[in-house]
């Protein structure tokens, strides 16, 4: 039994691909640079989303959240708690 390889939908797709592989790479190298700077502002308490993350850890029994809030291109809130695996012990970071 003979099998047919279909063509690429476009010729050029791979390379394509590998553009906006490239392309999404070089615009979040900037990312960690920009969450540090605005982290201290990120971390004063907010009940509003302290509320809603606690919640959110009971009502599933999330062995482990993570969180970050952003208004207006601003993080104004990240927080971490719990654990990546339940009962390995080691922290979301």
């Amino acid at each position: 039994m003979k099998i047919e390889r279909r063509a690429p939908p476009f010729p050029s797709a791979p390379r394509l691909a590998t553009t906006w592989i490239l392309a999404l790479c070089a615009a979040f190298a900037g990312m960690p640079a920009l969450a540090e700077t605005n982290a201290a502002a990120a971390t004063e308490p907010q009940p509003r989303f302290d509320a809603a993350f606690d919640a959110a850890m009971a009502r599933y029994r999330l062995p482990g959240l993570a969180i970050g809030v952003i208004e207006d291109g601003e993080i104004v809130y990240v927080r971490t708690a719990g654990e990546l695996v339940a009962g390995s012990g080691q922290p979301i970071t």
